[in-house]
């Protein structure tokens, strides 16, 4: 494998309404591809933030929804897109630490 001279990092979204637990036409959820992707970057070594899994962030959680995540064409809580309330409490942290680690 070709060395990197850039370090990359991978992010695994939060947990989408529409997709975390619910199944596609070809019966896989998006914690199917979450572990496929997670796979890939540790046989890669490719450093990645698993807002998945640990940033608490649920497009399913009513709560969640309201405070954090945009709202649709509707106006409503679309269950995906992270307001800049939600970026600032569940990915930029936690992206900032990653990139400190890194550059240690």
């Amino acid at each position: 494998m070709k060395q990197r001279d850039k370090e990359v990092v991978f992010v695994i979204s939060h947990k989408i309404k529409s997709t975390a637990d619910h199944e596609n036409a070809m019966g896989d959820t998006f914690a199917d591809y979450h572990d496929a992707m997670a796979g890939l970057c540790e046989k890669y070594d490719v450093t990645y933030y698993d807002a998945f899994l640990d940033s608490g962030l649920d497009g399913s959680n009513e709560e969640h929804n309201a405070l954090y995540l945009t709202g649709n064409s509707s106006g409503e809580p679309d269950g995906t897109h992270p307001n800049e309330e939600g970026y600032r409490k569940f990915y930029v942290p936690q992206l900032i630490q990653i990139f400190e680690d890194i550059l240690e």
